[in-house]
């Protein structure tokens, strides 16, 4: 049962030739109800993981049984969760399961995924698992290289250079194994994300989509005062403790010469409000101050906005983008701003990508309990 990258919710396509069929890779995401970041983002994913290591039977597990509902009320289709996958695994003959989550960081969903597999474990003589995105220090520098290089090429330093650290390419030459598994991984996938290379240029009157992998503004762009950019991620209620990661990536961003990249979450924290008062400082201070010096006339300063999540689902379209006076659009727009929301999830860049791929070469056994 492999992802198929073209249609979300059709999970299955034939096995490449070169799979074994005693070895599976479960891809597990919370999931998402919006088609085309699906296929954007999560089937995107698990095309760049099948290539990576072409040994393994490819099958996918969303954790959350909410999104899985409404899919099959609304398409009637059906998407596995964790139990499910896992259960499918073995009565297909997987004995040995790489399993590949696709969580931005080590909060309630990814304890959800690690409490299930620790309960499959006996169905298995080998599992292992990998981290979430952001599972170690090292990881924040990547993906701060990696959203620098899609976001920001007008950020000071080295912008538009390659990933920093070791998230550009996938670790280790073809045929490195997977701790634990046995697994073969490929090197780097080949090939871009469907549909990125475009220039996402935009204005502050309407969404920036598609997957654009700069945003230039506009042709006086040389002119002009870099963007600031606000992520907005989503934040762990279950586990405060994990959401100091997202005051940690604005503090890497700032130590790379991007100071105006500024993170907030819908529910945990820093909230919108701490956003909102380190934007407002910016334009006081820094590149916004001399738009801000022009006069009542001058442009307000500009604001890119774009998910710090995997997909660019419901959060991103109502919560970041939509136009109800609450959103993260409508009340930096109130504040004078000028923001330009950018619907395009992490799991959509090339760079995340081959992070997944990486850490899945470093992936760790899951222990008998």
């Amino acid at each position: 049962m492999c992802a198929n990258v073209k249609t979300c919710t059709d999970t299955t396509r034939p096995d490449p030739a070169s799979a074994d069929s005693s070895r599976g890779l479960l891809v597990v995401s919370f999931g998402t109800t919006h088609q085309q970041t699906c296929r954007e983002t999560i089937s995107a994913i698990e095309a760049h993981l099948a290539k990576a290591i072409p040994t393994r039977r490819l099958y996918r597990g969303w954790t959350s049984r909410m999104v899985i509902r409404r899919l099959t009320q609304r398409d009637g289709t059906q998407v596995d969760t964790v139990e499910e996958a896992l259960d499918r695994m073995t009565s297909e003959g997987i004995t040995d399961v790489l399993v590949v989550p696709t969580h931005l960081i080590p909060g309630g969903e990814n304890d959800k995924m690690m409490q299930i597999l620790r309960e499959k474990r006996p169905l298995f003589s080998a599992m292992a698992v990998s981290r979430p995105l952001l599972g170690r220090p090292s990881d924040l520098i990547d993906l701060a290289g990696v959203i620098r290089q899609e976001l920001l090429s007008p950020c000071a330093g080295t912008a538009g250079s390659a990933v920093e650290g070791t998230g550009a390419d996938v670790a280790g030459p073809a045929g490195s194994a997977v701790e634990g598994t046995g697994a073969d991984v490929a090197g780097p996938a080949e090939g871009a994300v469907e549909g990125t290379g475009a220039d996402v240029t935009g204005t502050a009157e309407g969404a920036v989509e598609g997957t654009g992998a700069d945003v230039t503004g506009t042709a006086e762009g040389a002119a002009e005062a870099a963007p600031a950019l606000v992520l907005m991620g989503h934040g762990s209620a279950v586990r405060p403790e994990a959401n100091r990661i997202y005051e940690e990536l604005e503090e890497v961003f700032r130590e790379a010469d991007c100071p105006q990249v500024f993170i907030g979450t819908v529910e945990g924290s820093p909230d919108l409000e701490a956003v909102l008062a380190k934007l407002i400082a910016w334009r006081r201070t820094g590149a916004a101050a001399s738009d801000e010096e022009a006069g009542s006339d001058a442009a307000a300063p500009r604001v890119l906005l774009a998910p710090l999540m995997i997909v660019a689902g419901d959060h991103a379209i109502n919560d970041m983008a939509g136009d109800e006076p609450d959103s993260w659009s409508s009340r930096i727009a109130a504040e004078g701003f000028g923001p330009e929301p950018i619907l395009r999830g992490l799991g959509s860049y090339a760079g995340v990508q081959d992070m997944f791929a990486a850490h899945a070469v470093e992936a760790e056994p899951v222990e008998q309990e």
